[in-house]
């Protein structure tokens, strides 16, 4: 994905596309890793806090990133080469 994103910059250009995919990419990251953390608590307290609502939390987060991991498969998948 990076290097299809970086195809279409100039030589120039490289430098700064690099450092700007690198940086959205670690605070998607960090964004990601705190919605999951939320989601994880406000699902555990959402079933009512005992050890199996626990359970249960975490087999719903399990879920959503599985979701979200096809989401973004089926968006790799859209994704063609340049041609030149």
């Amino acid at each position: 994905m990076s290097t299809g994103s970086l195809d279409i910059l100039s030589v120039e250009e490289l430098a700064l596309g690099a450092g700007a995919i690198t940086f959205v990419r670690q605070l998607g990251g960090a964004f990601g890793v705190n919605l999951l953390t939320f989601f994880l608590e406000w699902r555990h307290a959402a079933e009512g806090g005992h050890p199996l609502a626990e359970v249960l939390a975490f087999e719903q987060s399990f879920w959503l990133v599985a979701a979200v991991f096809f989401v973004t498969i089926l968006a790799a998948w859209g994704v063609r080469p340049t041609r030149r």
